[in-house]
């Protein structure tokens, strides 16, 4: 319970919002020019370049969660009847909300996804403060009910940029583990705990392992 208390405290103190500010602001100005060329690269297909969702945020309250589109403009068609099709991709959707070989995905996308480059406008929202940099990820509103008994836990924080799951396998990692690690976080978080994830994070992106 005494490092359950301490999480918490941890989650909401200016020591952690600092580090948001200070290293969002930093990253933002070493990426700019990347972020300029995947912006102008998806301005010549007629077509949005950001994608927007609502992603459940700290207290359980929505918040814009935006991204780099790298799906084609009907993705949602598209991916409804691809699992249709295709037994085993629907049985891997329903383990991990992910796909290996994903239809929606187009060549730009690919890379950027594979890279982590679409989560980059997610800064300005660390920023402004819904997301942290470090934190579990953001989830839809209907996989909360996945969640359970852990689901007090995740909402006690905010939405990460980086986190437990994505330095410790992303993708390769079935929904369960993805949940133990996000209660995981919430109940251990803390200023150093965050900075060896940020620096565990450089790494992840570099061997772009579990990224598809």
């Amino acid at each position: 319970m005494g490092i359950q208390k301490k999480g918490l405290h941890y989650l909401s103190s200016r020591r952690k919002r600092l580090l948001d500010l200070v290293g969002a602001g930093v990253i933002l100005s070493v990426s700019s020019p990347v972020m300029l060329a995947i912006f102008a690269g998806r301005s010549l297909e007629n077509a949005p370049v950001i994608f927007k969702q609502k992603r459940v945020g700290r207290g359980g309250d929505d918040f814009i969660c935006p991204k780099f589109r790298s799906m084609v403009v009907n993705a949602d068609s598209v991916l409804r009847n691809y699992l249709e099709k295709n037994p085993s991709a629907r049985e891997e959707w329903s383990k991990s909300q992910k796909l290996r070989v994903d239809p929606r995905v187009d060549r730009l996308g690919s890379f950027i996804r594979r890279t982590s480059l679409d989560e980059l406008p997610q800064l300005f929202t660390v920023l402004k403060g819904d997301m942290s940099l470090v934190g579990p990820r953001p989830i839809l509103r209907e996989e909360i009910s996945r969640y359970n008994r852990a689901a007090p836990a995740y909402m006690n924080c905010k939405p990460g940029l980086t986190g437990v799951w994505q330095t410790s396998g992303r993708s390769d990692l079935d929904y369960k583990r993805r949940v133990a690690m996000d209660r995981h976080y919430a109940i251990s978080a803390s200023l150093s705990y965050d900075v060896h994830l940020l620096i565990k994070t450089i790494g992840v992106l570099i061997s772009l392992k579990g990224a598809y």
